[in-house]
């Protein structure tokens, strides 16, 4: 597996690729030091995965993203930042991000947010997906109270397996955790996606995470 990994803290990398090599030393991590780099290194190398820092020298903030997103859009992007504002957080997914990990979380947060985006997750920290409280709005305009009536449209069954898929699980797994059938998961998936207006499973994912959804712990 190949990790581009786009910061220009050479210090920072450093750490980033020594954690990931520990983890699996068959994994390959490729620097690059600013977005146009990154457009350079994925014509020349297979990239499994984007490690992306926001502030970069060419670009910043939702810009990085955004240029990377444009011209790499299938290659799946976690966002390391500084910045843990819970709005930026969920801008980040909405721009086509599919993780986020604050550069003060743990080796392991970080290896966990890597075997999730990999398997087709989206990771987002169990403390960053509630909105803010005390009336401050969602960045969705509503998204969240939107969500919350189709979670409640569901059956008990579709929210468990939606739990599963929040995670990334294929179906054979979710067959074995619920000790169903393959088909009968594919027809709850089938469901559900009609159900939140997603066309895939990805889709089913970002509107989830868009909506504040803990990822971590089972729905309610």
């Amino acid at each position: 597996m190949n990790v581009l990994l786009v910061d220009d803290h050479a210090i920072f990398r450093q750490g980033v690729k020594l954690i990931i090599q520990s983890f699996n030393s068959g994994i390959k991590v490729i620097e690059a030091i600013s977005t146009a780099q990154c457009a350079e290194l994925v014509q020349q190398h297979e990239v499994d995965l984007i490690l992306l820092d926001l502030k970069l020298s060419d670009t910043s903030g939702l810009d990085s993203l955004i240029a990377i997103k444009d011209f790499v859009p299938d290659i799946p992007v976690i966002v390391l930042s500084g910045e843990d504002d819970i709005l930026v957080i969920h801008k980040t997914i909405e721009f086509g991000a599919m993780g986020f990990i604050s550069k003060m979380a743990s080796h392991e947060d970080l290896l966990a947010a890597i075997k999730r985006v990999i398997s087709g997750g989206v990771y987002l920290p169990a403390q960053m997906t509630v909105y803010p409280q005390n009336g401050q709005q969602s960045p969705d305009g509503g998204e969240k109270n939107d969500f919350q009536g189709v979670l409640e449209g569901l059956s008990e069954r579709q929210r468990e397996i939606l739990y599963y898929v929040l995670q990334g699980k294929p179906n054979k797994t979710i067959s074995t955790g619920l000790d169903i059938s393959e088909s009968t998961v594919k027809n709850h998936i089938s469901s559900i996606l009609s159900s939140l207006g997603a066309r895939n499973r990805t889709e089913a994912v970002y509107i989830a995470a868009r909506a504040g959804v803990p990822i971590e712990r089972p729905l309610p």
